[in-house]
């Protein structure tokens, strides 16, 4: 849950930033704590206007955002480990290399 919260009449706005694909409106996203962040890092008053007052302290918002890194990491940790297996994909071409003969070998007499 994000500590920052956008205004009503913006949270259908579209702006581009972080790692999400592009068209998801600003009530969607999950990372609007990182857009605050920016927002007051660079005081950006067209920024600062998409979210409700008062905002939440910058240190607050990147101590938020650290810790969800944290956990993140810590339940891809305790994920159980998959064993990788080898052999063909499937549906991928498997290429066939012509075996080749040298001198010496059988149909060779070495006459040239």
């Amino acid at each position: 849950m994000s500590l920052a919260k956008v205004k009503e009449e913006y949270r259908g706005k579209v702006i581009a930033f972080g790692r999400t694909k592009p068209g998801v409106p600003l009530g969607a996203r999950e990372d609007i704590d990182a857009l605050a962040i920016i927002a007051l890092e660079s005081n950006d008053r067209s920024l600062l206007r998409l979210f409700e007052q008062p905002m939440p302290a910058l240190a607050d918002l990147k101590t938020a955002k650290t810790e969800t890194k944290i956990a993140a990491i810590q339940a891809k940790a305790e994920e159980p480990a998959v064993p990788k297996t080898r052999g063909p994909r499937p549906n991928k071409p498997v290429s066939i290399k012509e075996q080749q003969t040298t001198k010496g070998e059988a149909g060779m007499t070495g006459d040239l």
